[in-house]
């Protein structure tokens, strides 16, 4: 059953950002989901807004390994799904950090 749930999202993230792409990215993904994949891949600055749902299931394929040339595809549920599994991997380290900051402030604020 729980494949099923994660297959519905990989899927419907797959085919939502081909079909709606102007869309917010924060339709389907979390701001800690979101946020350090943006900063992993882009290497920029968090926007203030998030970015479309287009160009965010781009980052999420680059990660799942899809090369994003001129003559490719859009990323298929492969590359979405393994680039899904990374983005949840970072989704937990960038949550651990942003606690252990947070401490951190607390201490010197003290």
């Amino acid at each position: 059953m729980l494949y099923k749930i994660v297959a519905w999202r990989v899927m419907s993230a797959t085919m939502l950002g081909r079909e709606c792409p102007d869309l917010g990215c924060d339709v389907m993904f979390s701001e800690r989901e979101w946020n350090p994949v943006w900063k992993i891949v882009t290497k920029t600055k968090l926007p203030q807004r998030p970015p479309k749902l287009g160009e965010f299931m781009l980052l999420i394929g680059r990660l799942g390994g899809h090369n994003n040339r001129k003559g490719d595809r859009a990323p298929g549920p492969q590359a979405i799904w393994n680039g899904m599994r990374r983005m949840m991997d970072f989704a937990l380290a960038w949550e651990a950090c942003a606690d252990e900051m947070d401490a951190d402030q607390k201490l010197v604020g003290n």
